[in-house]
């Protein structure tokens, strides 16, 4: 997808203004590139769509009423894969255990051209998972069992126009959920050596585990 400009010179044997058009072609590629008008005997064009690889770029005057056509030398042209980059964002940071977060990651090529392919997303060493791009974008949802910081970063593989790319590290914090604790008794008061029973209730978001000391 970056711009390149061809130029064709016509020369006249015995000098004068040539007019008409030059027609380039990529031979290596089997397609026709466009057409330029020849002005001040130079035609050229410009492209941005040539295909990855190596091309065959030749120039054919079509000639006037006073200068024949010409076919120019074959030039080579190479094209590489643009680089992209990666970024990835959370829809919710900090997120508590066991909620929903949504994974966004954003591809875009050196010179602004179509990505396509996939981004595989990871937390540290472990893979939460695989999207393929829409729009420049890939999306994963997926939630954490244990609280701390989770580093997440999401790796392009490149598609035939583009190479990979990998974001730097999101750090994804997950967090414990708050709560709060109450005490009640059976028998209050109560007299010495009757058996009272103390209760607490555990309120949290969650589904807390664990124990209570009294």
């Amino acid at each position: 997808n970056q711009a390149v400009t061809f130029t064709a010179s016509v020369t006249p044997q015995f000098g004068g203004s040539a007019t008409g058009t030059v027609t380039f072609y990529d031979f290596a590629n089997a397609s026709t590139l466009g057409t330029a008008t020849v002005s001040g005997n130079q035609a050229p064009i410009t492209l941005g769509t040539l295909p990855v690889g190596t091309g065959l770029i030749t120039a054919v005057y079509s000639g006037d009423s006073n200068f024949t056509g010409s076919i120019s030398h074959e030039l080579l042209q190479k094209v590489k894969k643009a680089s992209t980059k990666t970024v990835v964002t959370s829809s919710l940071n900090p997120a508590f255990v066991g909620q929903t977060i949504t994974f966004t990651a954003t591809v875009t090529s050196q010179y602004l051209g179509t990505v396509s392919g996939t981004v595989n997303f990871k937390s540290g060493g472990s893979v939460i998972g695989s999207a393929t791009l829409v729009n420049g974008q890939a999306i994963v949802t997926t939630s954490f069992s244990t609280s701390g910081n989770h580093w997440i970063t999401a790796k392009y593989v490149g598609d035939g126009n583009n190479k990979a790319s990998t974001s730097p590290a999101l750090k994804q914090v997950v967090s414990k959920y708050p709560s709060g604790t109450t005490v009640v008794s059976s028998l209050n008061p109560s007299i010495v050596g009757q058996v009272v029973i103390f209760t607490a209730t555990v309120t949290t978001s969650g589904s807390p585990t664990g124990t209570v000391t009294f």
